[in-house]
């Protein structure tokens, strides 16, 4: 048999020519430290960590595994290989080594070409058909709370792979385009009075009996009512046809109400077989509209000696409610549909430009001629059986948003089966990549204008348009969809602190601590800062509830403001109630939770799932009263299948000890006293939240996490090898210096990533593989 190290000789033998000396050569350069430091351990059936590095003998070999190389890397980068119980590595060697590793993996000339990947047809999730619908007819209904959620993958729940469409989802995105095109086209209904008239009969009353049965007699305080469905907003007139039977010295006295007003007090001097009719006119709301009739002033004399003066009754024969009385303006949706004017006859004529100019924005594309005559065709229809222009028009808008041109954003491939061949997304196709990545939402006039020119393939005109995009209020929504997701804010809808442990937890504060991080990273997003202040920075944003949590004084009032921190532990994302509480357990902190919340989402190396079978913690209040949660984890550690995991994620989660399960500063966990020192698996010893945060900061790990997460959340799919290769080479520009989201988002735009796709490789093939 074989061994590795008589494999890695062998590499060295093979020819390989005469390479210049400032030529990156895999047998020269990378061969002996796979030789001297790597394949005792990477090689054969089993190698450690899955890694095998002795198959390659070549540079096509070196080529075809370049995903491989990436994560050796990394390794030597961060000095975690060799570790710290193996021999050193020769120094020549290695440093051989990382200039063809840097060189292959580079942006220079003997760099290995970088392949853009492709992006599945992607639906819009609910999110992005919510902004769109609204930044598209300007209506205010809020559909994506009708719609299921999303699934996830990669984190997000913008994934092209994942974002299906089943039948029962075909059948709600139907109804909904039937709802915001009647939301956005009223109809006569909106338009024309109406008289509404609701017989006594049918009318309810807070008494037992009626005593007849066409009048509702009111014979003590009481009062009928009846609700009506009002189209509107509107002026209206209420009306109601009523007698009394008089006794006592006063005539029967009434009020009439719409909901909580009181629209008009009166009397009502006739007695039946005559009546009167009261009515009052003014603005009402529009929608369902509880009216009543009630009696004010009952008497009962049974003992007078005129019978006709005993009894003191009002008596109701009907209620009715007629409008809209005035003229119904345009809302702001036609004002956006009808260019031409909205309510004029020659809109009719405009319907053709009309459904197309609509097509076009919903599509985000221009729409064909083709594309637009069987809407044009559906209204026309519609009209000649005697609809009115706006009812058939709903038609040609609800079909334009049920189309799948409309559901999924579409980049097509000259040739889709030929995984070679790579070509630039057409202006259109990038447009809907940057507004949607950075607004959730279509690309507005400008955009599409620049699209239409050609502008977008210009990278200073693109990346002017990431800035200008940025700088827009509807950027709050890469916050909303991507920090909340990145950051796992959304998980803290789901934290059930025990109620018993932690009385104090409740709705408001839970809210409170979500809009803390939200403000604070769309703070650091809007006004430029480095990404370093995720971590380390020296403002947050409370209201009165949460500064009460963290023990503050002199902030008042539900409002969140901005305010300084003083204490360096606070500061920064770490010191987040929100993000320590979703790293807790219901009863107790998780190191391990946090540990890998910042091994996940800070710094982009996530641990493997547990291996089966791992045993789990005692949590009994036995055990948490015998000995401290350290020491209970450190037993756990003892199983040799949790140990290597376990030491990275629990020592970073142990320096946040001092923060209890809902983000309290604590010194001591029940009898026990908190220990927040740790050792990291390199070997140093750090001791708290700061010194936590100051190694994190010691290099560009986390500008390497941000921009992968970015990157997936723009491209709608996993980071490819080559995506990782063009990040790393992206964020060795920025020279170990901490860059801004806009300087980060500007760069990732202009990444052929962003700006190039490719077709689909034949089914024979394997596609790129998708790593982190």
């Amino acid at each position: 048999m074989v061994g590795p190290r008589l494999v890695a000789e062998l590499l060295l033998a093979l020819p390989h020519g005469a390479p210049a000396v400032d030529e990156p050569d895999f047998a020269r350069d990378m061969a002996p430290l796979l030789r001297d430091s790597c394949c005792d351990c990477h090689a054969g059936k089993e190698p450690e960590a899955g890694l095998r590095l002795d198959l390659v003998s070549d540079e096509a070999g070196a080529r075809a595994t370049a995903g491989v190389w990436r994560k050796v890397r990394d390794k030597l980068r961060r000095k975690e290989m060799p570790p710290p119980d193996a021999p050193a590595a020769d120094a020549t060697l290695l440093a051989a080594a990382q200039r063809w590793l840097d060189a292959r993996l580079g942006a220079g000339p003997g760099a290995w070409p970088l392949d853009p990947g492709r992006v599945t047809l992607r639906r819009l999730n609910r999110a992005e058909y919510g902004n769109t619908i609204r930044d598209l007819l300007d209506v205010s209904l809020r559909p994506e709370e009708r719609l299921p959620a999303d699934d996830v993958g990669y984190g997000f729940d913008n994934i092209g792979d994942v974002l299906a469409l089943p039948p029962l989802l075909l059948e709600k995105y139907a109804a909904l385009a039937e709802e915001i095109a009647t939301a956005a086209l009223p109809g006569p209904e909106l338009r024309a009075s109406k008289a509404r008239r609701v017989e006594a009969e049918a009318m309810d009353s807070t008494l037992p009996d009626r005593y007849g049965s066409d009048l509702a007699s009111l014979y003590s305080a009481g009062a009928v009512f009846t609700t009506v469905t009002l189209p509107r907003d509107g002026d209206y007139v209420v009306r109601a046809r009523m007698s009394g039977d008089q006794a006592g010295p006063e005539k029967c006295r009434f009020t009439l109400r719409a909901g909580a007003a009181e629209l008009e007090r009166g009397e009502v001097a006739c007695e039946r077989p005559d009546f009167v009719e009261r009515e009052w006119r003014g603005a009402l709301h529009g929608g369902a509209q509880k009216v009543a009739v009630a009696f004010l002033n009952d008497y009962y004399e049974p003992k007078a000696a005129d019978h006709g003066e005993r009894d003191r009754n009002l008596l109701v024969d009907w209620v009715e409610v007629e409008g809209p009385l005035d003229p119904f303006p345009p809302t702001r949706s036609e004002k956006r549909l009808f260019p031409c004017g909205a309510g004029h006859d020659h809109v009719r004529d405009c319907a053709p430009a009309l459904l197309r100019q609509l097509a076009s924005r919903a599509w985000r594309r221009p729409a064909s001629e083709a594309e637009v005559a069987p809407l044009v065709a559906l209204v026309d229809d519609a009209l000649a059986q005697g609809d009115s222009l706006n009812e058939a028009l709903r038609l040609g808008v609800a079909a334009v948003l049920v189309s799948p041109r409309f559901l999924f954003r579409a980049e097509l491939d000259p040739r889709p089966d030929d995984a070679t061949q790579l070509h630039p997304l057409t202006g259109f196709e990038l447009a809907s990549r940057l507004s949607y990545f950075l607004w959730s939402s279509l690309p507005d006039d400008r955009l599409s204008r620049l699209a239409a020119e050609g502008k977008l393939a210009d990278a200073a005109v693109l990346a002017d348009e990431a800035r200008r995009l940025l700088g827009d209020a509807r950027a709050s929504a890469l916050v909303e969809n991507f920090a909340a997701q990145w950051l796992q804010l959304r998980m803290l809808a789901t934290a059930a602190p025990d109620p018993t442990l932690f009385p104090d937890f409740d709705e408001p504060l839970r809210e409170a601590m979500r809009l803390e991080s939200e403000l604070f990273v769309e703070a650091i997003v809007r006004e430029g800062r480095p990404l370093a202040t995720l971590l380390d920075a020296h403002f947050t944003f409370l209201n009165e509830r949460l500064a009460q949590h963290y023990g503050l004084d002199g902030i008042r009032g539900d409002r969140m403001r901005r305010v300084p921190v003083a204490d360096p532990a606070r500061g920064g994302l770490l010191g987040h109630a929100s993000v320590l509480t979703l790293t807790s357990n219901p009863t107790r902190t998780s190191p391990v939770k946090r540990g890998k919340f910042v091994l996940e989402r800070l710094l982009g190396t996530p641990p493997p799932p547990p291996p089966p079978g791992v045993g789990v913690l005692d949590e009994s209040p036995a055990a948490a009263q015998a000995l401290p949660l350290r020491e209970r984890l450190a037993q756990h550690r003892a199983d040799p299948g949790c140990a290597a995991c376990h030491a990275k994620m629990d020592a970073l989660g142990f320096a946040l000890e001092r923060f209890g399960p809902t983000g309290l500063w604590r010194d001591q966990d029940g009898p026990h006293p908190i220990d927040d020192h740790a050792r990291l698996p390199d070997g140093r010893d750090i001791s708290g939240s700061s010194d936590l945060k100051r190694v994190l900061l010691e290099d560009d790990a986390l500008t390497r996490c941000v921009a992968e997460k970015l990157l997936i959340y723009a491209l709608g799919r996993g980071a490819t090898d080559d995506d990782l290769r063009a990040l790393h080479v992206l964020v060795d520009r920025y020279a170990g210096r901490s860059p801004s989201f806009e300087e980060l988002i500007v760069d990732l735009v202009g990444l052929d990533a962003f700006r190039r796709r490719r077709g689909e490789a034949p089914p024979a093939s394997s596609p790129a593989k998708e790593s982190r």
